[in-house]
């Protein structure tokens, strides 16, 4: 039986099992569509390199504060 578990990056909880207001903050490193036709010369990396998932704001701070210092 295959097993599906979605856990806070900052805190771990559980936030399909253990998440009374039915929802989580989902950061996605997404590539925007070019405004310009000319090729872009510098590539950059994403900010993230996946995706992360967080309860609430609080955790999505803290997390982003934890990870600018590096």
């Amino acid at each position: 039986m295959l097993t599906v578990s979605i856990a806070c990056d900052h805190c771990a909880r559980d936030l399909l099992a253990d998440n009374p207001a039915g929802y989580r903050i989902e950061l996605v490193p997404e590539r925007a569509p070019p405004r310009l036709t000319l090729p872009r010369l510098v590539h950059s990396p994403p900010p993230v390199e996946r995706v992360h998932h967080f309860c609430n704001l609080a955790c999505l701070g803290k997390w982003a504060a934890e990870h600018a210092r590096t």
